[in-house]
């Protein structure tokens, strides 16, 4: 992926490249911006790919740990989507389910995956 900005003169220039991977199908892939600079990305996965452009930092959000892992273990993330207003993140699984994802950070786009809260 490339990020561009336009310079003083009205040229275009590239300012970072980043390569992304995911192990899912690449078919399927759904990326979002999910606030500032941070990208979500899905490809029929057990995780959400979550990459923070300003900070080269990347982190997963995932249901492992947690009390829902037992209901929808072998479910896949197929979409997300995200509400800048509440700063939630919703992610649709293969199976009909959705699962919720709130930033804890009022300011800022989350660092990593202990800055979400799983509704």
């Amino acid at each position: 992926m490339v990020k561009f900005k336009a310079a003083f003169d009205k040229n275009i220039v590239p300012d970072r490249k980043v390569k992304l991977s995911i192990s899912g199908d690449p078919e399927t892939l759904v990326s979002i911006w999910a606030g500032k600079g941070l990208l979500a990305t899905t490809a029929s996965e057990k995780i959400i790919r979550m990459w923070n452009l300003k900070y080269d930092e990347n982190y997963n959000l995932t249901l492992a740990n947690t009390n829902f892992e037992d209901r929808i273990s072998d479910d896949l993330f197929t979409n997300i989507a995200y509400c800048p207003k509440s700063k939630t993140l919703a992610a649709c699984t293969n199976k009909g389910k959705i699962v919720f994802f709130k930033s804890k950070l009022e300011e800022l786009s989350p660092r990593s995956e202990d800055h979400w809260d799983l509704m």
